[in-house]
């Protein structure tokens, strides 16, 4: 008996209905879930009552909730799974001895249940905030290196499927070491936060700014053109010199600016295009911006002066 209920309820577990809830939209995936009550309120009754099924009930329960990211979804399956004990009882007979039994050993599941989901709630919160976390910069709260390859990469796609053009400028603050050694970290550390502020005031909406590590930033700017990106990086460079004190104490920043017509091959060699006119940008005498339409599988020539790992600009 017990490998025979074994048998049946081997494709009930979370995992297998959680794989296809998310494609399904939320009222389908209900259904499903309840279908699957359904299906275990059946075995539950032929079984009877000495093999106890209540615990499986909650599977579903569990999965839509989770899959479709909707505890109200997990709440509606819930309340159907709740209601397999009266609606036994009054259609085919129960294994209780009184309605109010059945209500009761209902009334118990909901409220196990509604802790599982109130859990399962805060659960799933705390996964999208670590989530979170993990995509972005701790000092700066900018998109950090994983989440800048991710944004790059789906960019990169979309630059290819539909022809655009787009811009990639590598930021560098100017002299950080220095400032650091001179002025402290706490010193440095408010240069890194002003960039940001500054870089994402400058910027537009669907623009991703990111911090590579260091002093070292990125902004990607998708369907944008030289044209169009060059006010763009000139603004960030005179607006961040404005932000630290326009003298001639003031912290500034150098910039590489790259335009692509059409998507370079990967990540690494529009970034290496970037950070190679950043490079020209610093021993232009720094504090400038330079610039350059580029193409694919051309990176900018002096890229082949130095190793380029994502975020190794020199001071």
């Amino acid at each position: 008996m017990e490998r025979a209920i074994q048998g049946h309820l081997h494709p009930l577990p979370a995992t297998t209905l959680a794989a296809a809830l998310p494609r399904l939209p939320r009222p389908v995936a209900v259904g499903l879930g309840l279908a699957v009550v359904a299906g275990i309120a059946v075995l539950d009754y032929a079984t009877g009552p000495r093999v106890l099924l209540s615990i499986f009930y909650l599977l579903p329960v569990m999965a839509v909730a989770w899959s479709t990211s909707s505890t109200a979804s997990g709440v509606a399956v819930m309340l159907g799974s709740c209601a397999v004990g009266p609606a036994e009882f009054f259609i085919a007979g129960s294994r209780y001895d009184s309605l109010a039994v059945a209500v009761w050993n209902a009334a118990v599941r909901l409220a196990v249940f509604s802790i599982v989901l109130y859990l399962l709630r805060r659960q799933r919160q705390l996964v999208g905030d670590l989530r979170e976390l993990a995509q972005r910069d701790e000092l700066t709260g900018l998109a950090n290196l994983r989440s800048f390859r991710e944004s790059a990469t789906r960019e990169l796609e979309r630059s290819r499927r539909f022809g655009h053009a787009l811009s990639l400028a590598y930021v560098d603050i100017d002299d950080f070491k220095d400032t650091n050694d001179r002025r402290g970290h706490d010193a440095g550390d408010r240069a890194l936060v002003s960039l940001a502020s500054v870089a994402l005031a400058t910027v537009r909406s669907v623009d991703t700014v990111a911090r590579l590590g260091g002093d070292e930033f990125v902004v990607l700017m998708p369907e944008t053109g030289l044209a169009d990106a060059l006010p763009v990086a000139r603004r960030l460079r005179e607006s961040f010199a404005r932000a630290t004190g326009d003298n001639a104490s003031g912290i500034t920043c150098s910039i590489g600016l790259a335009s692509y017509e059409s998507a370079p091959d990967s990540v690494e060699e529009m970034v290496a295009g970037a950070d190679a006119l950043l490079y020209d940008a610093k021993h232009a005498g720094k504090d400038t911006v330079r610039h350059a339409l580029l193409r694919a599988g051309a990176p900018h020539a002096a890229a082949s002066a130095r190793v380029l790992p994502f975020g190794g600009s020199p001071a």
